[in-house]
């Protein structure tokens, strides 16, 4: 797990080493373990190395081909390297290293871009050609590892992280009122564009090639398919494979040379990854992050997982460790936060911050069970639409609606003072979903829903999971992206993952806020075959937990104990946020929430943020 960055001068001046250092050296927390430049011509590619397999000097980057011809700064982990590598063996290739680094360089030296489908696990890297002058950056299938590309007329830079590009001194950072907008309409970006003008990010599945000139192409090379879902076997039969699959899929992700350990919120997605792990792994360390409850009512009073988590450590054995946040803990992680997050996503994200900042004291190595949900349809909630709106039409509509997470149309055009289309992203918007049906069924538009928070929301939750953690140069790892058991995971019916998916309508769950029983028992019953696959390892009280997100009792503060930081930041007419956003506005969605008219949680929690965002990287 590593730190990548370069540029390439497309006007074909030498580049310098002092702007690739500075490039460098910003990411140190991504990789304190070492660094390493390379420069060609107009070609600058910088490396910061954590080291997780072979810990030697072999497998520092940038890494050369004993040709010299081909040069690689990566950034993840490959779980089946080790195979790819008899393979390359096999067709004549020696190896000076013991790490996945070479068997990469390597893979892409024998089979070019075919190379990215054999790779099971998480990457985002640049290769270059010195012979041919052409750069090749690459990310995964789900974008677990992020890489970030600015094109202008004069240079092309790329970097895991953007604070990379304010040390190139062509570059100023500026906001990109577009997606300003876009973000304040989902609470994420559900392309490839950033909350910064000219910066995007290389989408998941994606390559592309540079060469002195520019970009030369993008391309995807891996698509999902949901909409395609096949009955493979019984129900009984499904469920004995996806066990042994989720296995297999742990154990593939154990593989390092430091110790490895988990996140364990007490949910059932990370503490079956916790379970498996535990039984190859003697006192497994495991950490959970809670919160001070204190006055804290409605479905807030589910957010503190410390005592699940606790029963389920002592279930398994392991070594836990938790941390009880308080609501002055989420203020004083905000100057950090911002810094390492760069463009806000999606959800109140200091829960992860604290997370990886407790694990980080233990560990380089960290499981989560990330990707579950999306997986498996573990946000009912989301998914039931009115059965009525079989039309195409009316389902992106509808749909479309209830992604909008933090402002109406009209809202929208207020707070930024302009005018706007109202269906702004609505075509980016179909055009991700991709409807191909064309007499859809009810459960095909469930299956294109979640084809859909794949693509954007876990995106999102991958970013803010890799910055964050990275942040203290931890790395996390997350089984259920695993290519064996995603692939497999699509093709499973929805019917064996979702109950009685033909009898709910989709909702808010702020509505419910006062009716905690009625809102789980009724939008609980995701994840079916999940659940019973799992029964045999983790005890039932798991099995049967209410669904949750990682989240603090923010709802209840923003208008009790952090008041007056929320005050601070956005009733005061003098904040930079105001540059860009309405005042009037801002004061009165802010003033509802405090009033208890309706739950502005996340739509503050953004104010703020943006707020911080603008201080720390547009002055």
């Amino acid at each position: 797990m590593c730190g990548i960055t370069g540029f390439v001068n497309l006007n074909n001046k030498i580049a310098r080493k002092a702007i690739l250092k500075k490039m460098t050296d910003v990411l140190y927390h991504r990789g304190p373990d070492g660094e390493g430049q390379f420069l060609f011509e107009n070609f600058a590619i910088g490396h910061r190395r954590l080291s997780i397999i072979d810990l030697s000097k072999n497998s520092s980057q940038p890494m050369v081909t004993e040709d010299k011809n081909w040069i690689i700064s990566y950034n993840g982990e490959i779980y089946n390297f080790k195979d790819i590598k008899k393979e390359l063996q096999k067709k004549g290739h020696n190896f000076f290293s013991s790490g996945d680094t070479e068997v990469v360089l390597k893979s892409f030296v024998e089979w070019g871009k075919g190379c990215l489908a054999k790779l099971n696990g998480m990457f985002s890297f640049c290769i270059f050609n010195k012979k041919d002058r052409i750069l090749t950056l690459a990310r995964d299938r789900f974008g677990i590892k992020p890489l970030y590309y600015l094109e202008k007329k004069n240079y092309f830079l790329f970097s895991s992280e953007i604070k990379s590009f304010k040390f190139h001194p062509k570059v100023s950072l500026e906001m990109d009122q577009e997606s300003l907008a876009e973000y304040l309409t989902f609470q994420n970006f559900i392309d490839d564009e950033t909350l910064f003008k000219n910066v995007k990010i290389l989408k998941p599945g994606y390559f592309m090639e540079i060469d002195s000139n520019g970009i030369k192409k993008i391309e995807n090379f891996y698509n999902f398919d949901f909409e395609k879902n096949t009955k493979n076997g019984s129900y009984s039969e499904t469920k004995t494979k996806l066990k042994h699959i989720l296995s297999k899929s742990v154990d593939r992700q154990l593989i390092s040379d430091v110790p490895v350990s988990c996140l364990l919120s007490g949910g059932i997605d990370s503490s079956a990854i916790t379970a498996i792990a535990s039984k190859k792994i003697k006192n497994l360390k495991t950490f959970t992050i809670g919160f001070n409850m204190q006055s804290i009512s409605g479905i807030e009073i589910f957010f503190d997982e410390r005592k699940k988590a606790e029963q389920i450590s002592a279930e398994l054995g392991t070594e836990h460790y938790s941390l009880m946040l308080k609501s002055g803990d989420m203020e004083k992680a905000f100057d950090d936060l911002v810094w390492h997050l760069e463009e806000p996503r999606v959800g109140q994200s200091y829960p992860n911050f604290y997370a990886s900042k407790l694990a980080s004291k233990f560990n380089k190595v960290i499981l989560t069970g990330t990707g579950g949900d999306e997986l498996f349809a573990g946000y009912p909630w989301r998914y039931y639409k009115n059965k009525e709106l079989i039309q195409i039409d009316d389902f992106y509509n509808t749909y479309f609606t209830s992604w909008n997470r933090l402002l109406s149309h009209g809202d929208l055009q207020k707070i930024l003072d302009r005018k706007l289309d109202r269906y702004k992203f609505y075509d980016k918007f179909k055009h991700i979903l991709d409807i191909k049906i064309y007499n859809p069924s009810f459960k095909d538009l469930i299956n294109y829903s979640l084809k859909f928070e794949i693509k954007t929301f876990l995106h999102g939750l991958l970013i803010v999971e890799d910055k964050l953690s990275m942040a203290h140069s931890l790395e996390t790892r997350v089984p259920f992206l695993d290519n064996e058991l995603s692939d497999y995971a699509l093709k499973i019916p929805l019917e064996m993952k979702l109950k009685n998916f033909e009898k709910k309508t989709h909702i808010d769950e702020n509505i419910f806020e006062n009716k905690v029983d009625y809102f789980y028992d009724n939008y609980s019953d995701g994840k079916l075959i999940l659940r019973d696959a799992l029964k045999e390892i983790l005890p039932p009280e798991i099995i049967s937990t209410r669904k949750q997100g990682f989240s603090g009792p923010d709802k209840t503060w923003f208008k009790g104990k952090s008041i007056d930081f929320v005050k601070a930041n956005l009733f005061d007419k003098n904040q930079k946020l105001f540059e860009f956003l309405d005042h009037r506005i801002v004061k009165e969605k802010v003033s509802q929430h405090i009033n208890g008219e309706k739950n502005n949680r996340l739509l503050i929690w953004s104010f703020i943020y943006l707020n911080f965002f603008i201080k720390k990287f547009l002055n």
